[in-house]
């Protein structure tokens, strides 16, 4: 760790401070975007707060926590006409369960999107590029489908109110997107400083993006750690393969954690001192 912080230097780590406070803002976004194409009378901007309000209580032991809690105050604060319902019924844990599904999802278009320009390693010589494009052009489709069928399914009638529903989740999903290359791009930063030469800096994109969605499927299997501590960095060093030793990459996993609570503690302090002040 200290061999990362000198090759990164003040501003280098300010950098990548930036950077992962940039990743918890968009993710915030993200989920609001989410809740208020759902409950329309949601507010993005207390639907944010509240994001950065629960963050901490993911670090408790069962990982669910923070998504209960946003949940609950979905139930306490939505305010709706009681339009007619469809299949499925809106609910707090709804918007929960529409979150997983499409960062998993996004995550899946931001890894095949960061693997044309450099494929990750483990597929190389396994993987062809006409394969990879095939799945990247899938993955769209779905992406571009999903809020159609998720619209459908919450009782959203009609060409206008489907657009508009459409609109919210396909910006949602964008930012997550967006959200995830941000990540791999800073992971792929960390893994360098802590293993490339002095003279030679090669972010390692497509590896790295890969490699932090790879982590945070494995953290989020391990439920009953909290986090996934320790197995979401373990994951990230072992899909690295070749282009990164196994202890740069459980490094640079541990630091990007490191600084993913530090950014979220510091937007939980300034979201605390909002909601005093409201």
């Amino acid at each position: 760790m200290p061999q990362a912080f000198s090759l990164l230097g003040i501003s280098g780590l300010a950098g990548t401070v930036v950077l992962a406070g940039l990743i918890n803002l968009l993710g915030g976004l993200a989920w609001s975007l989410i809740a208020s194409a759902v409950f329309p009378g949601i507010s993005i901007i207390s639907a944010t707060r509240m994001f950065f309000l629960t963050l901490p209580m993911k670090y408790v032991p069962g990982s669910v926590w923070s998504h209960v809690g946003r949940a609950g105050w979905l139930e306490r604060t939505r305010s709706l006409p009681s339009p007619p319902e469809g299949l499925i019924k809106r609910s707090g844990l709804l918007v929960v369960a529409a979150d997983f599904a499409l960062l998993l999802s996004s995550g899946l278009v931001a890894t095949l999107i960061s693997g044309l320009s450099s494929m990750p390693a483990v597929f190389q010589g396994r993987v062809g590029p006409q394969f990879w494009n095939a799945c990247l052009v899938l993955a769209i489709c779905v992406f571009g489908a999903t809020p159609f069928v998720f619209g459908s399914l919450i009782g959203r009638r009609g060409r206008g109110p489907l657009l508009v529903f459409a609109r919210r989740i396909w910006t949602a999903q964008v930012v997550q997107i967006i959200d995830w290359l941000i990540g791999g791009f800073l992971l792929g930063v960390l893994v360098t400083a802590l293993q490339a030469p002095l003279n030679r800096v090669v972010v390692l994109i497509g590896d790295s993006t890969l490699a932090l969605y790879a982590g945070i499927m494995a953290g989020l299997a391990a439920i009953i750690v909290p986090n996934g501590l320790g197995i979401r960095e373990m994951a990230m060093s072992v899909m690295y393969g070749d282009v990164a030793t196994v202890e740069a990459g459980f490094i640079a996993g541990f630091l990007y954690r490191a600084l993913s609570m530090l950014t979220e503690l510091l937007l939980f302090g300034l979201s605390a001192l909002r909601g005093g002040r409201d």
